[in-house]
Parts: structure tokens; sequence; C-alpha cells
């Protein structure tokens, strides 16, 4: 059977299976996805060709509309691109357990024929079940993302590895929420950001500081 019919099976069997949960498939990303009342529930299937097998790493990740609404007022980010952005997430399978999360360190999940694909869909439906719905549940809220973020500032966090995102969407959760030492916070981002890549995303965050200032006090929650 030709590598891009099992690739098509292997989607096909997950449709059913994520349907229970309300979560539907996004062809073109390769990701189910369910509608909240603050943005969007993700899990994505990487899909790797590597010739004899297919590599699958599962992400999780949520998006929050709003933040990502402000990002994207200074991202630079071209329009077509960020409708799609996460707030947070990462691999399933190798998320760092820091914040109190289980961590799922095991290989990528390889699928080799089609006679492999239920079992590699019930193997995708435990690391869902077991990990990504209490994930949603757990880090759905912008208090929940703020503490993730924000409590360790100087930490590495899994969840927004990247440091020019991490410092940014970590600034903008901190506005949303009104935390108490959101200008700590928004210091150290800043110095963060002077010492990565040679300050080549300053800019970009200090753009996105100005544009926070003009954010209408009455907006902000905690």
């Amino acid at each position: 059977m030709a590598k891009s019919e099992i690739r098509r099976l292997l989607f096909e069997e997950c449709v059913g299976r994520f349907s229970r949960y309300e979560f539907k498939l996004n062809k073109k990303k390769d990701w189910f996805f369910r509608r909240t009342a603050l943005g969007i529930n993700i899990f994505q299937l990487v899909v790797k060709n590597y010739g004899q097998h297919f590599s699958i790493d599962p992400q999780v990740a949520i998006r929050i509309d709003e933040v990502e609404t402000i990002f994207h007022r200074t991202s630079g980010f071209e329009p077509k691109y960020q409708k799609d952005t996460p707030t947070i997430g990462d691999s399933v399978l190798t998320l760092n357990p820091s914040k109190g999360i289980a961590t799922l360190l095991q290989p990528r999940i390889n699928l080799e024929s089609e006679n492999q694909i239920p079992r590699v869909v019930d193997e995708l439906m435990e690391l869902f079940e077991s990990f990504c719905l209490p994930y949603y549940g757990n880090y759905g809220s912008l208090n929940a993302i703020d503490h993730l973020l924000n409590s360790e500032p100087m930490a590495p966090c899994p969840h927004r590895g990247m440091t020019w995102l991490r410092c940014s969407t970590g600034v903008i959760v901190a506005t949303l929420v009104a935390r108490p030492n959101l200008t700590e916070i928004a210091t150290i981002y800043h110095d963060r950001l002077s010492a990565f890549c040679k300050g080549f995303y300053l800019p970009k965050y200090e753009a996105l500081i100005e544009d926070l200032k003009r954010y209408p006090t009455s907006s902000k929650r905690g």
C-alpha cells in the first residue's frame, strides 16, 4: 500500500475516535481542534516520512484568541499565519514536568504498515485522554497561563520554549490579568530579550510594550 494511503487511513481512523470529544480535523494543518469560549484546543499530529516508516510526534496546544490578537499587532507575522498561532503548547512526548505535569518520555510513535494503524491510534488516544484533556482543563484560562509563564520568569518554560514568544506571551497575559508585579515581569523579559540573539527581537518586544500601554484598564481581569 502506498505511504500516502497509509497516512490517509491513519487520519481517517482518528477522526471517528476524536469526534467523541468534539474535536474536528483541520486537514491542511494535520490537527484536531475544538473551539472554546476563549479560543481553541489543539491536538496536532506531526507526521514525518522516513521512507520505511512514518514517525508521529503528537503536539498539544492551547490558543487564547485575545492573547494572539494582541501579539500580532506588533509581531510582524503575515496575516495568513496569525490565526493559527498557539498561546502555549509543545510535544506531548517531551514536555518537561517542572510545572507538575507528568512526563511522557518515550520514542516518537512509528507507523510502518496499514495493520499497525489501530495500535497507533490506540496509543494516540491514550496520550490524548491521559495528558491532553487534563492539559486543556488545567491551562485553558488566562490565570493558569499567567502562573505557568510568569511565576518564574527567569526559568525555562517548555510550554512556550522560544524566548521571544515566551516573553511576549508572558507580558501580554500579565497585563490581561493585571498581575501585581507586571512592571517587574516586563523588565525581566526586556533584559532577557536584550541578551537573546543579540537583541534581534527586542524592537518587537518594545513595540508590544508600547501597544499594551494603550490597552484599556477596564478590560483587565484577574
